[in-house]
């Protein structure tokens, strides 16, 4: 059985051992900045990655804003055309009364 009597430690010793324990320390914060690192290029691919799904929604806005102006152009000259021909037939009725 051990002795549970502890023996005083000479100050060599205990440098040795702070030293010891600073070093794992220190690897710890080595391990946390890594990591912190590793956040920081997530965040920048999502930023990134959010970034170009914006710039696709924009041009797909575009896209369909380009479209329902054709549309619209479209339906305005249908309009055009069948009011043409509505008072055509007007007239012709007119005329064949």
């Amino acid at each position: 059985m051990e002795n549970s009597i502890k023996k005083p430690m000479d100050l060599d010793t205990l440098a040795v051992k702070m030293d010891e324990q600073f070093a794992k320390v220190d690897e710890k914060f080595v391990k946390i900045d890594e990591q912190f690192a590793k956040v920081d290029e997530n965040h920048e691919f999502l930023a990134r990655m959010v970034a170009q799904g914006f710039e696709k929604i924009g041009t797909r806005l575009d896209t369909m804003d380009i479209k329902f102006d054709a549309i619209e152009h479209n339906i305005k000259a249908l309009n055009s055309n069948v009011n043409n021909y509505l008072e055509l037939s007007e007239k012709r009725y007119a005329e064949l009364k």
